[in-house]
């Protein structure tokens, strides 16, 4: 290939990667001028492109993700569970593909002092995971303008003392999960 047509596919693949990071980057504003709009008008466009493309997702493929987030997060106790019912019921808050992804990692460690929550017996499983998941995702969540005007698209959070850092650890071990999904 020559020098200038190597050029050109240099400047085609920079173009796609503006355009890519400019339509996630609306996305990621419309959800949240939606979400908060006094707020959303707080947020700088470089805080915009540094926040998660989650942000971008629409309410059922963010409430799966929020799920998720809470199925990792307790994944430790969620190995132990042997009643069917339950154990359905995870499945088809997270993914029957992911939950088997998840199953074939190592239970994460999180950083000391810091004890996964119980999901408990009795408790609808999906709005307890959700609930666990949400904390998560916010609690990744900097700076503190952009966590506050993203916090309507989630669940309600649990009451949850997890880090920011080990927040983060955790969204990437989710994200890691899903491209082996």
């Amino acid at each position: 290939m020559s020098a200038q047509a190597q050029g050109h596919a240099t400047a085609a693949l920079d173009a796609a990667a503006v355009y890519t990071r400019r339509r996630r980057r609306a996305a990621i504003a419309e959800q949240l001028l939606v979400a908060a709009p006094a707020l959303a008008a707080e947020i700088e466009w470089d805080t915009l492109d540094r926040a998660p493309a989650w942000l971008a997702l629409d309410a059922a493929a963010a409430d799966r993700l929020q799920c998720r987030a809470g199925a990792l997060l307790c994944n430790a106790e969620l190995r132990l569970w042997i009643a069917r019912p339950l154990v359905a019921a995870v499945h088809a808050a997270v993914g029957e593909r992911w939950w088997k992804a998840l199953l074939a990692r190592p239970a994460p460690l999180l950083p000391a002092g810091v004890t996964p929550p119980r999901l408990g017996e009795g408790l609808p499983v999906a709005p307890r995971l959700q609930a666990l998941g949400a904390a998560v995702l916010l609690a990744a969540l900097e700076p503190a303008v952009l966590r506050r005007a993203a916090s309507p698209l989630l669940a309600m959070p649990a009451p949850l003392d997890l880090p920011p850092d080990a927040a983060r650890a955790l969204t990437a071990a989710i994200e890691a999960l899903e491209a082996h999904s």
